[in-house]
């Protein structure tokens, strides 16, 4: 009898300790400073965590006063987070928690300060934030994004205003910022304000975008030339690596006015141009990748012209393309880039190519065709190469008239003029 009461008074004991334990673990000031504590040490992986004050209560809700956190793992660049107040209020129910973060600021490594406030709460985000500017590659490397384009562009965002909603694994970001410049291998922009409307799907390894980017105007550099945006934006549909354009822009090249439209896919663009007085789109794409006129451009080829007549200059040619000798004639006269002969049964062919700048290859071929009377016709032709960007380059053939007396003729039979465009892609 005496022992049954002994058990009884220790279960009684046992779970008034237990019940106190809840009580203290969920009512106490102390207690909740001592989890909060613990809690960001796991979750937070940092070299500094400071909290001044804990207050309130795991029950009531635990409120942080003056955080800063410095050098989370979270992020590979040197960083430091202030917060003048972030409210945790804990459920038992299928969303467990939410936050509310007052007054906080991201300092990127001697950028200026990310400021953000807002709540999430039900698993619903609803976070403002502000920057003065934000340098690419700071950005770039809070993100961890790596990669050759991402190594190669530098420049900076500015007045920069988001605003952060949807869930977790779905948010949603809006707002506005300005490209004050972006500066890469093959072109630069300047001053284009941006619209984002983006959603982000299932955030993961094979996370999906839905949403637009847009602006109203801007600056594009586009090797030597100057491309205004107007009215443009970019359209994702799943994949974050194919978006659809939607790009407009009208660019100035001496007295032509060139309107430019791309649509389609960024990895299968389609680009129409069109100017006044008007030209063919191949004329217009060498115009834009040298900033030249098309007549400044004919004078530049047919410069070469001049130097080619020379039958010494021709043999040294032969020489140094079929013989193996060293062109030293040809090379220093014409600083010889490349050189060709065909012959066939009926035709000879010959040609040289030099280089004027390291967009534009220029240079000179004679070919002489034997017709079934055994008379012979020659054509003089004028080439040019223009790389546009490291993958794509604009060719051009021009036939030249050999003498007024054979203008007429010329007429009669319209000169082979080409324009190609080729595209090359490195794996």
């Amino acid at each position: 009898m005496l022992l049954q009461k002994k058990k009884q008074l220790l279960i009684s004991i046992i779970f008034l300790s237990v019940l106190a334990s809840f009580y203290y673990f969920l009512s106490t000031e102390h207690a909740a400073g001592l989890f909060i504590r613990y809690f960001l040490g796991k979750k937070i992986v940092a070299e500094e965590i400071n909290i001044e004050r804990i207050k309130g209560t795991i029950l009531t809700g635990v409120i942080l006063e003056n955080i800063e956190i410095r050098n989370s793992k979270i992020m590979i660049l040197p960083h430091f987070l202030r917060a003048q107040s972030i409210k945790i209020q804990f459920y038992f129910s299928i969303f467990p928690v939410s936050v509310i973060i007052e007054n906080a600021r991201l300092f990127l490594d001697k950028e200026d300060p990310i400021v953000f406030s807002g709540t999430y709460k039900k698993d619903q985000w609803d976070i403002d934030l502000f920057s003065r500017g934000l340098g690419l590659t700071s950005l770039f490397k809070s993100l961890s994004v790596s990669g050759a384009f991402f190594e190669r562009t530098t420049g900076y965002l500015k007045d920069i205003q988001l605003h952060l909603t949807g869930t977790r694994k779905n948010p949603r970001l809006e707002g506005f910022f300005v490209i004050d410049k972006i500066l890469t291998r093959n072109f630069s922009i300047r001053c284009l304000p941006i619209q984002l409307h983006l959603i982000i799907r299932d955030i993961g390894p094979e996370f999906k975008i839905e949403g637009e980017i847009t602006s109203s105007e801007g600056n594009l550099f586009f090797r030597n030339s100057q491309v205004n945006i107007v009215n443009s934006r970019i359209v994702y549909q799943d994949n974050p690596q194919n978006p659809a354009l939607f790009i407009n822009g009208e660019s100035f090249i001496d007295k032509t006015k060139i309107k430019i439209s791309v649509r389609g896919f960024l990895h299968d663009p389609h680009i129409e141009l069109t100017s006044y007085p008007p030209l063919s789109q191949e004329r217009l794409l060498v115009m834009l990748a040298t900033n030249k006129s098309w007549k400044s451009l004919e004078r530049s080829l047919g410069a070469v012209r001049q130097n080619e007549i020379s039958s010494d200059m021709v043999k040294d040619f032969f020489d140094y393309a079929f013989l193996g000798g060293s062109g030293e004639k040809m090379a220093q006269t014409l600083g010889i880039k490349d050189g060709w002969v065909r012959f066939t049964q009926n035709t000879r062919t010959m040609g040289i190519k030099k280089s004027l700048s390291d967009e534009l290859d220029v240079g000179y071929q004679i070919e002489e065709i034997k017709n079934v009377d055994r008379t012979k016709d020659v054509k003089y032709k004028v080439l040019g190469d223009v790389q546009v960007t490291d993958s794509i380059s604009v060719s051009v053939e021009k036939e030249l008239k050999k003498n007024q007396a054979q203008q007429d003729q010329i007429q009669k039979n319209p000169s082979d003029d080409k324009f190609l465009i080729k595209y090359e892609k490195r794996f």
